[in-house]
C-alpha cells in the first residue's frame, strides 16, 4: 500500500471512534480531506481505494448533518468501516502500482515505436489487406529526458481493457497498470560511446505484447545492445497503430476447439507468420539504420541475437534455421511442435540455449526439442527452472501478485527465477554477440538449487 493509504485509514478510525467536541472532529475532518487532497496530487487514483473514499464521503455527510447519525449504531459502523478497509486493503495488495525492476547496466535507456506494413504478405487473418506490424525499440542512452520516464504500457489504459476482455474480466481490473512507470526516457539521443551496437530482437507469446518482456529490453539496452520487441498482431494481446486503430488479439491464430489436423495446420500458420514478422522487421532495421534520425548508423546489423517466448520461441527457431542473418538464439519454453519437420531435421548451426518451466516438462513439445537439438551444432544448454511456469518468463506479475494463481510462483519469481533469466539472458548475448566469455556453468552453480541441467551443451 502506499503511504497516503495508510494515512488516510488511521484517519478514517480516528474519525469514527474519537470521542470529543463537534470542532474538534471538524480538525478530523479537516485533517482527512487533505490527505485525500494529497493523494490526489502526489499519487494516482486507483478503483481499489474507492471503498476508502465512501467511507470518507459518508463521515462526511454526517458532520454536515446530512445523514442523521443516530441511524447507524455503533455496531453498524464497527462492521461496516472494517469490511470497507479491509476490502481496500486487499485490494490494493492484489492490485497494486508495482515496481519496476532496475536495469543493471552503465547506460541510460532510450525508447522509441516504430509501425510498418509488409506489402509482399496479406494478412492471414483478415482484418487487413497487408500484414501490418508494430514494434518497439530501446536503446543505450546517456542522458535522460527532460520529462519522466515512460509509463511500462505507452497505451496502459487501453492495454489493460484489452487483457480484460480476452481474460473475460472487468474492464477497470487491471486499470493500476497505466501508471506503472519504467526506466526508459522517450527518443533521448543514442548514445556516441560506440560506433555500432549489436541487435536483440524479441518475439512474444500467443497473447503477449511486445511491453511484457520490457525487463530483458532495458536491462539489455542498459548494457549496450539496441533491443527490438516485435507487436505481432492478431498473436498480441493488443496492437495500437499511429492512426489510432486497435487490432485485438484473434482466437482464430489458435483455436483449441477444433480437430488435430485443423489445430496442426492453423499452429503451423501461426509460427510462419510469426517468423515472417522477423524476418521483415530485420528488413525495416535495415532501411531504418540508412535513415532513421534517431538510430540512422547505430546498429550493427551484423550481430543479430534473437530471444522468444513459447510460439515466440518457436519463430525465433524457425527464422534462424533459414535466415542466416540471425547469429544466436535464446529460446523460453519454445514451441517447437508447430515447425514442420523437415525444419527440425535441419537443425540450428548458430549458438542455441533453451531455459524450460517446470509446466512443460512433461509436454510433447520436448520430443521435438530434443530432435532440433540432436541435429544442431552449438548448442549451449537446456536448463529447467525448478517450481516454474510457462508465464514465469514475462513481466505478468506486474499486474497482479494474483498471477500467481495463473501461473506464476510467487517466491521463485521474487528470489531466483527473475535473476536466472537476466544472468543467462545477458552472459548469453555478451558472449555471442560482443565476444566476451562468461561461464553458463558458474551461472547454473550459483543457482544449484533453483535450476536444473536437462542437457549440457557443447
Amino acid at each position: 500500500m502506499k503511504i497516503f493509504d495508510i494515512f488516510l485509514i488511521i484517519a478514517i478510525i480516528t474519525c469514527f471512534f474519537m470521542k470529543s467536541k463537534l470542532y474538534k472532529r471538524y480538525w478530523i475532518l479537516l485533517v482527512l480531506i487533505s490527505i485525500i487532497i494529497f493523494q490526489m496530487l502526489l499519487e494516482p487514483i486507483r478503483w481499489a481505494m474507492f471503498g476508502l473514499y465512501f467511507v470518507c464521503l459518508l463521515y462526511l455527510l454526517i458532520i454536515l448533518g446530512i445523514i442523521n447519525k443516530q441511524f447507524f449504531t455503533k455496531k453498524i459502523v464497527s462492521i461496516a468501516l472494517a469490511i470497507f478497509i479491509i476490502f481496500s486493503i486487499l485490494l490494493s495488495i492484489l492490485f497494486p502500482i508495482s515496481q519496476f525492476p532496475q536495469p543493471t547496466g552503465n547506460f541510460y535507456v532510450g525508447t522509441t515505436n516504430f509501425e510498418a506494413i509488409d506489402y509482399t504478405r496479406s494478412d492471414p487473418y483478415g482484418q487487413l489487406d497487408n500484414r501490418k506490424i508494430g514494434y518497439r525499440v530501446w536503446y543505450p542512452s546517456d542522458q535522460q529526458s527532460k520529462t519522466s520516464p515512460v509509463p511500462w504500457l505507452l497505451h496502459g489504459k487501453e492495454m489493460a481493457k484489452e487483457i480484460t476482455s480476452m481474460l473475460s474480466s472487468p474492464s477497470f481490473l487491471l486499470n493500476q497498470t497505466k501508471h506503472i512507470i519504467s526506466h526508459s526516457y522517450w527518443q533521448t539521443l543514442v548514445s556516441p560511446s560506440k560506433e555500432f551496437y549489436p541487435v536483440v530482437i524479441i518475439s512474444h507469446g500467443w497473447q503477449g505484447f511486445s511491453e511484457l518482456h520490457t525487463n530483458w529490453a532495458e536491462l539489455l539496452a542498459s548494457y549496450g545492445f539496441i533491443v527490438v520487441s516485435i507487436e505481432h498482431t492478431h498473436g498480441s494481446a493488443a496492437t495500437f497503430f499511429d492512426d489510432g486503430s486497435i487490432i485485438s488479439f484473434s482466437q482464430a491464430t489458435l483455436d483449441f476447439s477444433v480437430d488435430e489436423l485443423t489445430f496442426e495446420k492453423t499452429s503451423n500458420t501461426l509460427v510462419n507468420t510469426y517468423a515472417a514478422d522477423l524476418s521483415f522487421v530485420i528488413e525495416q532495421l535495415e532501411e531504418i539504420n540508412k535513415s532513421d534520425w534517431l538510430l540512422a548508423n547505430k546498429i550493427d546489423l551484423s550481430k543479430i541475437g534473437v530471444i522468444g517466448h513459447s510460439i515466440g520461441g518457436g519463430s525465433a527457431i524457425a527464422t534462424a534455421i533459414v535466415d542466416n542473418r540471425i547469429d544466436c538464439v535464446f529460446g523460453l519454453d519454445p514451441w517447437v511442435e508447430p515447425i514442420k519437420e523437415e525444419k527440425i531435421n535441419i537443425g540450428l548451426h548458430i549458438p542455441s540455449l533453451y531455459l524450460r518451466s517446470e509446466e512443460w516438462s512433461n509436454y510433447s513439445n520436448n520430443d521435438n526439442l530434443n530432435k532440433l537439438i540432436d541435429n544442431s551444432s552449438n548448442f549451449l544448454g537446456l536448463y529447467q527452472i525448478v517450481n516454474s511456469k510457462h508465464v514465469d518468463f514475462s513481466m505478468a506479475y506486474l499486474f497482479s501478485p494474483a498471477t500467481k494463481y495463473l501461473g506464476n510462483n510467487f517466491l521463485i519469481r521474487n528470489v531466483s527465477f527473475i535473476e536466472i533469466q537476466q544472468q543467462l539472458l545477458l552472459s548469453f548475448f555478451e558472449n555471442n554477440l560482443n565476444g566476451k566469455t562468461n561461464n553458463y556453468q558458474h551461472i547454473v552453480n550459483q543457482y544449484e538449487n533453483d535450476i536444473i541441467t536437462i542437457r549440457r551443451g557443447e
